[in-house]
């Protein structure tokens, strides 16, 4: 074999090896793979987390704006809360409207609802052009500021066992705010304008002197006016929403809060999947949600702070513990000693 020819057969065999060295072995590559997917297993929940907390950011954001127009309204209204029956949503309760069908359209006030109070404040307070019919006002009632980033549900229409479209009422996002149907009531003892029957609170007694009025109501930096919720969640986890004008037992805006029996509010429910709906801001494993009091601050609460009847409920209110869940029983157990009814101090 000449020179040449070893020569060349030696670098052939180098560089083949060098080749050789320069690529990866099966157990290198697994290697490197298993680290990438340790590193994301470590980011992922870091990245969860962060979303999470930006989303209840915004969330608060919105809420302390809404609730900081709901400020302004009473300033403007000599102290009445908006979203009552008896304040904001009387002007659908008068004689102009007497006549009209639960799912009558062409409603230019601003309340959709006689428990309805983003129309009013989104028409005066923040100075917004809502359409003028009702079904198209409903859908811009959920969006932009009254819209919380966590929500990302739908709700279909309903009207007497009916689910769907129905005229200008479409599927749309879910409610996401709610006040509470308790601040929102007027008490037959002192001269309600209204059916007793279908706006009161059942089973709670509220103070003799209460009136939808931010006076009545207790500590404003104490007592929630909006929270997150889901009014209506059938059994099936489907939201959706009453399109009936005079609404019933808080309609599509007010609920009883997370105090009340398990029967009512599925999305309250201790036990019940839908109970996400509402409790849409958790903290680690822990449930929670945001509210938004009388005075304008937000707050995030857990699950087990939202059970606190306090917050929820006018000063002076008489609640019969039957009336409480079973959570809400036990933050209150020990100051009511074996007692039959408990007393909102707040």
């Amino acid at each position: 074999m000449s020179s040449a020819g070893v020569w060349h057969g030696r670098f052939a065999t180098a560089g083949a090896t060098a080749r050789w060295r320069a690529a990866f072995s099966l157990v290198e590559l697994l290697v490197v793979v298993a680290i990438i997917a340790l590193l994301v297993s470590m980011l992922v929940p870091s990245l969860e987390s962060a979303r999470r907390q930006a989303m209840m950011v915004k969330c608060q954001a919105h809420q302390g704006g809404i609730a900081k127009a709901a400020a302004a309204y009473q300033a403007e209204e000599n102290g009445w809360l908006p979203g009552s029956p008896g304040t904001s949503g009387s002007v659908l309760l008068g004689g102009r409207y007497a006549a009209a069908a639960e799912t009558f359209e062409q409603i230019p006030d601003p309340p959709v609802q006689i428990w309805d109070w983003a129309g009013p404040l989104a028409a005066g307070q923040m100075r917004m052009s809502p359409p003028a019919n009702r079904g198209d006002r409903f859908g811009e009632l959920v969006k932009g500021i009254f819209e919380c980033p966590a929500n990302w549900c739908t709700a279909v229409p309903y009207h007497g066992g009916t689910l769907g479209p129905i005229g200008s009422f479409k599927v749309q996002r879910m409610v996401s705010y709610n006040t509470l149907r308790q601040f929102m009531c007027w008490p037959t003892s002192a001269g309600a304008p209204f059916d007793e029957a279908v706006y009161t609170v059942p089973g709670a007694f509220l103070a003799r002197d209460y009136l939808p009025r931010i006076e009545r109501v207790g500590n404003p930096s104490e007592n929630v006016f909006i929270a997150d919720g889901s009014r209506f969640t059938n059994a099936a986890g489907k939201p959706d929403f009453d399109i009936n004008w005079r609404g019933a037992y808080g309609g599509a805006f007010s609920d009883g809060g997370p105090t009340i029996p398990d029967q009512y509010l599925r999305s309250f429910w201790r036990t019940d999947p839908q109970r996400r709906f509402s409790y849409r801001h958790p903290q680690g494993k822990n449930p929670g949600l945001v509210a938004a009091f009388f005075d304008g601050h937000t707050a995030h609460m857990s699950e087990e702070q939202s059970r606190f009847p306090d917050p929820w409920w006018p000063k002076g209110t008489l609640m019969p513990v039957s009336e409480l869940n079973q959570a809400s029983f036990q933050t209150v157990e020990d100051s009511i000693a074996g007692a039959t009814t408990y007393t909102v101090r707040r």
